[in-house]
């Protein structure tokens, strides 16, 4: 499938996430670099990824939000056959979050995890339904396609609180199953 195949409305997404803040603690040969992660994202590219997935990290291999711009010209300078996806932690406060919309290049893409707060093994998110609506809302009148997070049935809930609030119409959603503070994943799912 091809970034032209997923515009005109294909239903199949292939998506890349060469790392994520609990995999690189684990694994420190994971990409953290704007170049190395953009090199692993244009290889995904050459063999049909759509979308990638990206988290902003320091030189000392922190994540941070202030490094996803980096990494997004960093992938567009070696591909343009992918839609590049902000992501961060549950801990990000969405005021760091939103700063970063606005750096070029922008994002096609930005993740945002539904459920207010959020338990797990890293704590608990201070976020409220106010803020989640608040910045759906700034995303969307960036023109910044959301994609929701769904990891749980709480999270199904509040994608179905947006639906009928009329908040979000023809949602992109990402099932995560099987993530550590997510729904187990099973043959059937």
């Amino acid at each position: 499938m091809t970034y032209g195949d997923y515009m005109t409305g294909s239903d199949l997404i292939l998506s890349v996430a060469p790392t994520a803040p609990e995999r690189v603690r684990e694994d420190v040969s994971l990409p953290v670099t704007p170049e190395t992660i953009a090199a692993q994202v244009a290889d995904c590219a050459d063999v049909g990824a759509t979308t990638a997935s990206v988290y902003g990290w320091t030189a000392e291999g922190s994540q941070t939000p202030a490094g996803l711009p980096d990494v997004a010209a960093a992938i567009r300078e070696r591909t343009t056959d992918v839609l590049v996806e902000y992501a961060v932690g549950p801990e990000c406060q969405l005021g760091d979050y939103l700063d970063v919309l606005d750096s070029r290049p922008r994002p096609d893409l930005a993740q945002l995890r539904i459920t207010p707060t959020q338990y797990g093994r890293r704590g608990a998110t201070r976020r409220t339904r106010k803020d989640v609506d608040s910045f759906l809302e700034v995303l969307q009148d960036r023109n910044i396609k959301p994609n929701l997070l769904i990891q749980s049935g709480r999270d199904i809930q509040e994608l179905y609180r947006l639906i009928e609030a009329d908040m979000i119409t023809d949602p992109l959603v990402t099932l995560r199953l099987g993530a550590r503070e997510g729904a187990v994943a099973t043959p059937l799912t």
